[in-house]
């Protein structure tokens, strides 16, 4: 399959939310939040294009960075690092001796810090991961950046125990160097663009988060002073949170979403797919299945099927809070295309009825979205006693308990029991407030499986 999802997606508005706070003279922090696969990276993509292109003088210079990517080399806040000695890297080489005196500090204070061995627990100890921020500045773990800072032009605090002051030179000074990159590429501001931040480890992505924050990113104080860098998170805000809880939950009513109100001054939220506009007013799951269907199913007409009515029967009843992810939207109607192209073409009496499409339907969203429970519990029935008291604690527990079982951490997901539901396996029992096997539901399902793993479904 070769259409292009976001061509039949409109989502124009949110990028140009994006673009208009991206060009705002107050500097903040935004948070593009929604789920694994809703299309967040795109956005930023296409945002980061749309700067590329503006030649008007409020269009910012980008930088992208995803710590995720950057892995592979160690600590990523020491990628962030490399990441502006090569964007200043250049001024430093070619400005005229007036920048030079102010950049070539600021260069060899980058280089310092990526060359020295101590750079790694000073960034820890900055991000709160050991002691305070300002606490740890002073202490010592982050001396040497901070006497390199406060000796070349920061306004030097004559009290050192003054934790505030050096903080505040501290920032001025990384206020000069976002400038100066800023400047170099014949800008007045920055655009930091971060993504995959939820795909790190869970400690390091807080530490890069707090880091950056308390480094290079503005603060509230900071809207009025101009601070030459607005900053664009996109996230998996569920996945952060659980992130951040895992790693301040010892601290007395720790709640991540307050604390990243407190970090970002603005969220703007990438809806699930079932919201996003398409066109000619139709919802977007629909537009994208009829596209599907229309391009790789023309047979199903010839058998008394009509498209559009298939198209929004799969839009209606294959409809999962986990089809939000466009890459799992994507990969479903590849294998539901493939199983259709393939089985009813060469076997012209199997059932072509919209209710059998829709069964199939469910059935590929379940091996595609679930493949630990379809090959570890679904083919044995001595494992699905095991399974329901699972999905059965797990509708009482507090919404913190996790599943340390790997083999059961799938019954945390709502989808997986609404569609074994959909397709007669469980049925919900609300005098007991659980759900039960059905056991002729469960041969059907057994078998229907196996008829898929014989095709390699």
């Amino acid at each position: 399959m070769n259409e292009n999802d976001d061509g039949w997606l409109n989502r124009s508005s949110l990028l140009e939310s994006l673009a208009t706070a991206a060009t705002s003279d107050h500097p903040g922090n935004i948070l593009l939040s929604g789920p694994w696969g809703s299309g967040k990276t795109h956005l930023l993509r296409e945002l980061c294009d749309k700067m590329r292109e503006c030649s008007s003088d409020t269009a910012p210079h980008v930088l992208w960075f995803s710590p995720w990517d950057t892995a592979a080399d160690g600590d990523a806040r020491m990628a962030f690092l490399r990441l502006l000695r090569d964007e200043l890297k250049p001024v430093s080489e070619q400005c005229d001796d007036k920048r030079k005196s102010l950049v070539s500090p600021l260069m060899k204070m980058l280089e310092d810090l990526l060359a020295s061995k101590p750079a790694k627990g000073a960034l820890t100890a900055l991000s709160g991961g050991m002691l305070g921020g300002h606490e740890a500045f002073v202490l010592g773990n982050f001396v040497k950046l901070g006497r390199i800072l406060l000796e070349n032009g920061g306004g030097e605090s004559k009290d050192k125990s003054k934790k505030d002051d050096a903080i505040t030179a501290l920032r001025n000074q990384v206020k000069v160097l976002l400038t100066a990159i800023a400047e170099a590429n014949g800008k007045k501001r920055l655009l930091l663009l971060v993504d995959d931040l939820d795909r790190a480890r869970p400690e390091e992505a807080v530490a890069i988060l707090d880091s950056l924050y308390h480094l290079f990113m503005p603060h509230a104080e900071d809207e009025k002073s101009g601070w030459p860098l607005t900053s664009i998170w996109a996230v998996n805000t569920t996945v952060l949170e659980e992130f951040l809880y895992r790693e301040y939950r010892e601290l007395p009513s720790f709640e991540p979403n307050a604390y990243l109100e407190k970090l970002f001054r603005q969220r703007v939220n990438v809806p699930p797919l079932l919201h996003f506009g398409a066109k000619e007013g139709n919802s977007g799951p629909y537009t994208l299945w009829e596209a599907s269907l229309k391009q790789h199913c023309p047979h199903f007409s010839q058998q008394g099927v009509l498209l559009p009515e298939l198209a929004r029967k799969l839009a209606d009843e294959v409809n999962y809070a986990i089809l939000g992810n466009l890459r799992l939207h994507k990969r479903v109607r590849c294998d539901c295309i493939r199983l259709w192209c393939e089985t009813r073409l060469s076997n012209e009496n199997r059932e072509t009825s919209l209710g059998m499409l829709v069964r199939e339907a469910r059935l590929i969203v379940l091996i595609d979205a679930f493949p630990y429970f379809r090959e570890q519990v679904a083919p044995f029935n001595g494992m699905w006693p095991h399974f329901l008291n699972q999905l059965n604690k797990r509708l009482t527990d507090r919404p913190m308990e996790w599943i340390a079982n790997p083999l059961y951490r799938h019954v945390d997901s709502p989808d997986l029991a609404t569609l074994l539901a959909d397709l007669g396996v469980l049925r919900y029992d609300p005098g007991r407030a659980c759900f039960e096997l059905v056991p002729e539901g469960r041969n059907r399902f057994q078998r229907e499986l196996n008829d898929f793993w014989k095709i390699g479904v």
